[in-house]
């Protein structure tokens, strides 16, 4: 067989192989039956309220006990939680679950609030008016679906004041977080708690390269613990969001990887959710202390797929739980006057 039959053949051979690689490459990942999928979603507002001041005017966060929407809002003296139906008509009047008397008389300065294997859990900090960030000081308290308390215990105890604070749960552990801003390098400090609060480990999370400010959220998803926040913090200052990934023992996975990038324009992430394999922060946008909600989409990977406005005005503090294909996101609003709001989005893949 000569050269030209020879080339005739390979060559062919080598241009299909060629094209079947380019595709594996670049066809395949844009499919929507793949495992990381690229979609764009629809977000559909259906439902919108504004909170009873009577349950709290800030930090409106819900949660799904498995039947109901629950929120937990407050108020300087105490935190209550009120019962939602699917689509956002309060089913019970607002019960008080924490006041400033756990506090040691002090004032209360934001909270978390997670509910997993049939409890709630709220951390929160207390504060008082000659220290603005808090006294240093967080508290932890279990209560049954019908807002029972079973447990409360001290996380921290008259340590640096902030109020920052992270709180997450794996399925079977609660992980509760107090930020510390001069340890340095600044440092979340995690115990990790059973069911009924007995302490089990203590963990430092933000060392080394993984360091980065206060205003993140967490989720934990197949054995990770996602982090995002900002690599710095204050009011036209904020212009870069990381994500850190950590296994159960909150040992860093890999480098942090940078997620958005527009300067002096970012501020609090306190949203973080999954839905189709895609992770969807909410945030708020611009260079103020109070600033529109945002919301950003990424595939498994953190590759940007969409950013957006969501509400514009003066708002803080976005929190958000999917239950199927529903998410409900609340915030705190301060256009007039401050108030808790919550929404509810239908999701699907936009076409």
């Amino acid at each position: 067989m000569n050269k030209r039959k020879i080339l005739a053949i390979v060559i062919p051979g080598i241009i299909i192989i060629i094209i079947l690689v380019m595709a594996l490459i670049f066809i395949l990942p844009l499919n929507n039956g793949s495992s990381c999928p690229r979609d764009p979603i629809e977000f559909t507002e259906v439902a919108w309220v504004e909170l009873d001041q009577e349950q709290g005017s800030t930090w409106s966060i819900p949660v799904f006990d498995g039947t109901n929407i629950v929120a937990s809002c407050e108020t300087k003296w105490n935190i209550t939680l009120r019962k939602y139906d699917s689509d956002l008509n309060p089913i019970a009047d607002p019960v008080e679950v924490i006041n400033n008397s756990d506090a040691g008389n002090q004032w209360l300065a934001d909270h978390k609030h997670i509910f997993q294997n049939n409890y709630h859990y709220i951390l929160f900090a207390a504060w008082n008016d000659s220290l603005i960030y808090g006294n240093g000081s967080l508290y932890l308290v279990q209560l049954d679906t019908d807002f029972n308390r079973i447990n409360f215990t001290t996380v921290a105890y008259d340590d640096p004041p902030v109020n920052d604070m992270l709180l997450v749960g794996d399925g079977t552990y609660v992980h509760a977080g107090k930020f510390f801003p001069d340890d340095p390098p600044a440092i979340h400090r995690i115990r990790k708690y059973d069911t009924n609060l007995n302490w089990i480990a203590n963990y430092s999370e933000g060392i080394g390269d993984t360091s980065h400010v206060n205003g993140g959220s967490t989720l934990y998803h197949d054995g990770i613990f996602y982090m995002v926040a900002p690599y710095r913090i204050g009011p036209g200052v904020t212009g870069l969001y990381y994500m850190i990934k950590y296994n159960s023992e909150w040992e860093a996975l890999e480098e942090p990887k940078m997620i958005l990038n527009d300067t002096g324009n970012l501020g609090l992430i306190n949203g973080l959710s999954i839905w189709n394999s895609e992770f969807i922060i909410h945030y708020c946008y611009g260079p103020n202390e109070a600033n529109p909600v945002a919301r950003a989409v990424y595939d498994c990977n953190w590759n940007l797929i969409q950013n957006q406005t969501v509400y514009g005005g003066d708002n803080h503090a976005p929190h958000t739980i999917i239950v199927n294909n529903t998410m409900y996101l609340g915030y705190t609003n301060e256009t007039s006057y401050f108030k808790g709001c919550l929404a509810k989005f239908n999701l699907s893949i936009a076409l």
